[in-house]
């Protein structure tokens, strides 16, 4: 299983999602597993492995075994499940292509209406 999240780090409102689920992976950690910890390190790691460097759900429950031991792979699970939900961009982002770039922040609907006055206009 060489699965990895391949999350839009280019997308509206990424870091503050990303400050949510670390924040999540602390609550996990501490209250789901009842780890102690001293302060937010290993969840900014764990967002550096899983999220910012891509790594593969196999490669993060290994390197998550030093740390949480046999709870490993039932985290990463978490962990997985969580992301998608957590930090994909909404659909309407996802339809967009790079032509559409300044339409960003609208609704697909919006794009396509705003498209479509201006090849009338044209």
């Amino acid at each position: 299983m060489n699965q990895t999240l391949n999350i839009n780090m280019s997308q509206p409102g990424i870091e503050d999602k990303l400050s949510q689920f670390k924040s999540m992976i602390s609550d996990k950690l501490i209250n789901g597993y009842g780890y102690e910890l001293q302060d937010d390190s290993l969840s900014t790691w764990i967002i550096m492995i899983t999220v910012r460097n891509n790594g593969s759900k196999d490669l993060v429950e290994k390197d998550l075994q030093e740390f949480i031991q046999e709870n490993s792979k039932n985290f990463v699970d978490w962990l997985w499940k969580t992301a998608k939900e957590i930090l994909n961009p909404p659909i309407e982002y996802l339809n967009q292509g790079p032509q559409q770039a300044s339409f960003n922040n609208y609704p697909k609907t919006q794009v396509e209406e705003s498209k479509n006055s201006f090849a009338k206009n044209s």
